[in-house]
């Protein structure tokens, strides 16, 4: 994109231009006006930093060494990835701060992590990419009969700064991971993270996620089912605590249960915490809430959607804990009761002060039981609205039955109403409770600044105001169901080994073609001068160059006298690495002119190309070679309904190819989507357009797309000013950073770091200078700086 194009965009999205349902205005909690009770401040900092509950964060690349676990190793290994180790045990044994350990696919037994990271280099136990290990008995040196135990007997010692993630962790005696300290001494900063946690506590009526005496745990986006008793237990007067994006289903009893218990030792309560964004159902059979809060205060419960859950939806109350449960924020959660639940939500004595129920769906199926359950008809600081409501509600703990118009004439619920889930959601009877078009929860809920996206990460508010429930109303037909975070995020994938690569690029001002090597390690060197490399075979003047993902051809569009046809009118020639040869493109139809950027795969024998003469202004086609020539142009966007197709990356297995895909070529590229077709013309998609972006607005563009290793595509996008973004295969795009305004035209080295033009670097001169960082946006380096590169498009390859 050209500087002048750059400012324009930005120019707009600084005075509003993304358009959409505008932004709503209203009533700010933390005014106290007219809510009495003021958020916590390190509340509202928590949630302020809280990323999309789907969104899989990653820690950043490693800050020592990477030791490997396989079934095939051996414990007197050294551990690397041709010598790796046997056992879990040994490999938490031998590490320091900082080491991340790969376990490969297979199944082992358990381990128990006694040794701690740093807050600066924690220590990491990970699933190797691709595996999913399974961990199915205790470790050697476990001793509550649990498959990971975090915990030391050392004194008043704790464990601290561990991420553990990717496992199936399953069979556990009592629970499956199990991480504590003790009343002295509480562990702290632990990641539980994307494992699957399953069958588990069955002989010892155990949980499947246990942490005790611990602060600053961090559960998220695990799947924790059919456990002997909760789904996710956290306990022990631990504080600061986040569970987030949990799948949690069929468990015994609770899903995610909260319990300060004092009997235990420490304070008896829990504080500070923030449960969101999970899904919570069919729990309970043998009693507990969808979410069970006990001796648990000053927290935030929001955008969770529970349903077909057998006790409670959620409890409030005093058991084990020090204080009866108070000073929550319950906001934006769906809870759905089945006809044998009991009451949507509990305050169970009125001793849990200072509650607030604002923007919930609380429905009922039950014949009696319906919304919720006050235990006097006047809790103090207990606050209710803009709910939407089954017209059932008790305040004296469901002795008798109450409508919802005497529920308001108490003082609650001035601004709630009834509604039946067929009104509501866009298939109840299936479980899809994805707000339908019409709904009467869009836009009806009470302004809520301090919740700045929904369940799936889709921004709150949409339109002209807050979406009450877990979902935000994305537009009807949207098809794709793509919802994107609003805050830093980062891939859900494990770094790869770097190795060398190569970018190929174009200056602005002289017209030279350049290939830079880039270092697996280190600085690059100084680029070559493919231009002056090129004299010999052929004089002329060139457009660009590109590169195919096994850097062994490189793919030049030339007004060289390779031929006569190429004077004045640019031509597609093939080249080694090596440059000893250029081949000129001739098919039976002529040589190729391309209109734009083209791609080359690996192999040298497919280059897909833009050009006219198909059905609409600019086609994307493909052409093989055929013996000693090339085939003739296959078109690849028949079937696409995009009039301009443009910067094609063909995937590393040639079967694929992305690209831009724009309804108008003549309107600066707004509108643009990215789209995918196979090689040989078939499986058009859209993989993702603006519409799906935040705000919905069709007017933003995306634009240069590329292959990651992981099969992911990266690609630039401007809805929060040009940055880069990753949509992994299965649909669920994130930003890889927002610490690079005016970061575009990415492509993807074959280890997966990205290469970038930052127009915008602080220091720089305005210039398009070539960045390139790792996978999750971190450890950037400057690879050109002082020149500006033409914003056609940079080719990346080993």
């Amino acid at each position: 994109m050209s500087k002048q194009l750059v400012f324009i965009v930005s120019v707009l999205l600084l005075l509003g231009g993304c358009t959409g349902r505008a932004t709503a205005t209203g009533e700010n909690l933390l005014t106290g006006s007219p809510a009495s009770n003021p958020m916590p401040p390190q509340i509202t900092a928590q949630i302020a930093a809280s990323p999309a509950a789907t969104v899989r964060q990653q820690p950043a690349a490693p800050l020592g060494n990477t030791y490997h676990v396989a079934i095939d190793g051996n414990d007197g290994h050294d551990g690397s990835a041709g010598a790796p180790w046997l056992t879990i045990q040994h490999a938490v044994d031998s590490v320091q701060p900082g080491d991340l350990i790969l376990v490969h696919a297979g199944t082992y037994a358990g381990a128990r992590l006694e040794t701690s990271g740093t807050a600066t280099a924690p220590l990491t136990l990970r699933a190797n990419p691709g595996d999913t290990p399974i961990i199915n008995q205790p470790g050697p040196n476990n001793r509550h009969g649990s498959n990971l135990e975090l915990e030391t007997w050392e004194g008043d010692a704790a464990v601290a700064y561990w991420v553990i993630e990717g496992f199936e962790v399953t069979g556990a005696l009592n629970w499956g991971i199990d991480v504590r300290g003790n009343e002295t001494a509480h562990s702290h900063h632990i990641v539980i993270r994307t494992n699957v946690v399953h069958d588990n506590g069955w002989t010892g009526g155990d949980t499947g996620i246990f942490a005790a005496f611990t602060d600053y745990v961090t559960i998220e986006n695990n799947e924790s089912y059919h456990n002997g008793e909760h789904g996710i237990y956290v306990n022990n007067s631990s504080d600061f605590f986040t569970i987030r994006g949990n799948r949690v289903h069929h468990n015994a009893d609770s899903g995610i249960h909260l319990n300060g218990d004092l009997s235990s030792g420490g304070d008896g309560l829990m504080t500070d915490g923030l449960v969101e964004n999970n899904v919570i159902f069919e729990n309970g059979t043998g009693g507990g809430a969808g979410i069970n809060m006990d001796g648990v205060n000053d927290s935030i419960v929001q955008n969770n959607l529970i349903y077909s859950n057998h006790a409670s939806g959620i409890a409030i109350f005093q058991e084990n804990g020090a204080e009866c449960s108070q000073n929550n924020r319950i906001w934006h959660n769906t809870v759905l009761m089945p006809a044998d639940g009991r009451w949507a939500i509990i305050i169970a004595d009125p001793a849990c002060v200072d509650n607030q129920l604002y923007n919930n769906i609380f429905y009922s199926a039950h014949s009696y039981r319906g919304s919720i359950n006050l235990p006097v008809s006047s809790v103090s600081g207990f606050e209710s609205d803009y709910n939407i409501v089954t017209d059932r509600f008790t305040t004296n703990d469901g002795d008798t039955v109450i409508t919802l118009a005497a529920w308001q004439a108490l003082g609650y619920g001035a601004h709630s109403f009834i509604a039946a889930p067929g009104q509501l959601f866009v298939d109840a009877a299936n479980a899809d409770y994805h707000l339908q078009e019409g709904s009467p929860a869009i836009d009806a809920g009470r302004s809520l600044p301090e919740v700045t996206a929904d369940l799936e990460g889709t921004p709150r508010p949409y339109g002209s105001g807050y979406d009450i429930g877990a979902y935000e109303f994305h537009g009807a037909g949207a098809g794709r169901k793509i919802y994107l975070p609003t805050v830093l995020v980062a891939p859900g994938e494990a770094p790869l080994p770097l190795t060398a690569g190569h970018i190929l690029y174009r200056l602005s001002n002289d017209q030279h073609l350049y290939r830079l090597a880039i270092p697996a390690s280190g600085t690059p060197g100084a680029p070559e001068d493919l231009t002056l490399a090129l004299n010999p075979l052929a004089a002329g003047i060139d457009d660009w160059i590109n590169l195919s993902p096994d850097g062994n051809w490189l793919l030049l569009s030339t007004e060289r006298a390779f031929s006569s046809d190429c004077a004045g009118w640019s031509c597609l020639v093939l080249l080694p690495n090596d440059l000893s040869s250029g081949e000129l493109l001739v098919t039976p139809n002529g040589v190729i002119h391309p209109e734009e950027f083209s791609a080359v795969a690996s192999g040298g024998n497919l280059v897909v190309y833009s050009y006219g003469d198909g059905p609409h202004t600019i086609d994307l086609w493909a052409v093989t070679r055929q013996g000693s020539g090339w085939s003739a142009p296959v078109l690849l966007t028949a079937a696409s309904p995009f009039d301009h197709h443009s910067q094609p990356a063909i995937s590393a297995d040639g079967s694929t190819v992305v690209f831009n895909c724009d309804p108008d070529m003549l309107d600066g590229q707004q509108g643009t989507a990215v789209c995918e077709v196979g090689t040989d013309g078939t499986g058009f998609r859209t993989v993702i357009g603006p519409e799906d972006g935040p705000g919905g607005a069709a007017t933003h563009a995306l634009r240069q797309p590329d292959y990651a290793p992981d099969g992911s595509i990266v690609f630039e996008a401007d809805w929060y000013g040009e940055q880069i973004w990753r949509i992994s295969p299965g649909g669920t795009a994130i930003r890889i950073t927002d610490a690079f305004n005016n970061d575009n035209s990415p492509c993807v080295l074959p280890d997966g770091r990205i290469v970038s033009l930052w127009l915008d670097r602080a220091g720089g001169n305005g210039d398009h200078e070539i960045k390139v960082m790792a996978a999750d946006g971190s450890a950037s380096f400057m690879a050109l700086t002082g020149l500006d590169v033409f914003d056609l498009g940079l080719g990346c390859g080993e």
